[in-house]
């Protein structure tokens, strides 16, 4: 037995680091309730928190750690 997820692509908003805004693929029935209230880490638990904290700040993953990630010596 599968089970079929549907997923849409959502425009997030623009990144306060580099000025771009993007797009991420997210569970439908997830998304949806997330906009009416639900928290996100439990409507979209299945979704990395990476792409969670860009559907709410807008912030990319590379543009993160390109500003707060220790550069190795």
């Amino acid at each position: 037995m599968s089970t079929n997820i549907n997923t849409i692509t959502v425009s997030t908003p623009e990144c306060w680091l580099c000025g771009d805004d993007g797009v991420v693929e997210v569970p439908e029935d997830g998304y949806d309730k997330w906009r009416k209230g639900m928290y996100i880490q439990d409507a979209l638990s299945t979704v990395p928190a990476e792409i969670r904290e860009q559907l709410i700040t807008g912030t990319h993953q590379i543009c993160w750690d390109n500003t707060f990630k220790e550069k190795n010596a």
